[in-house]
């Protein structure tokens, strides 16, 4: 049996409950705060840790407000999938190791 990965867990799990309407919220900072929570507790359940889960909605908050909105057909998938994608970064080896956190929630895999 093949091992699914976290982040394509997250991503199934967030194209399955979007809207069925395709309307997009005229303003982007109701948009990404309508999702804050969800973003959060993906973040958390990958990191572990309050800080940088905080840290990585800030950065999918960045990549929500320079994303062209006539692209973006489901802002939910993307702020989704753009926080589990820093999430995965986040848990990354080498950033581990340059910031040298062994009290990280990122799970180990050796």
């Amino acid at each position: 049996m093949r091992n699914a990965s976290p982040v394509g867990c997250i991503v199934t799990m967030a194209q399955n409950h979007m809207a069925d309407d395709d309307a997009v919220a005229p303003d982007p900072l109701a948009t990404f705060n309508e999702y804050r929570s969800l973003l959060f507790s993906i973040a958390y359940r990958m990191v572990g840790t309050v800080a940088d889960s905080e840290d990585i909605v800030q950065d999918a908050f960045i990549r929500w407000q320079q994303a062209p909105r006539d692209e973006t057909r489901s802002p939910k998938a993307f702020l989704s999938r753009s926080s589990a994608g820093y999430a995965s970064i986040t848990c990354s080896p080498l950033v581990r190791g340059a910031r040298n956190t062994s009290a990280s929630g990122c799970p180990n895999r050796s």
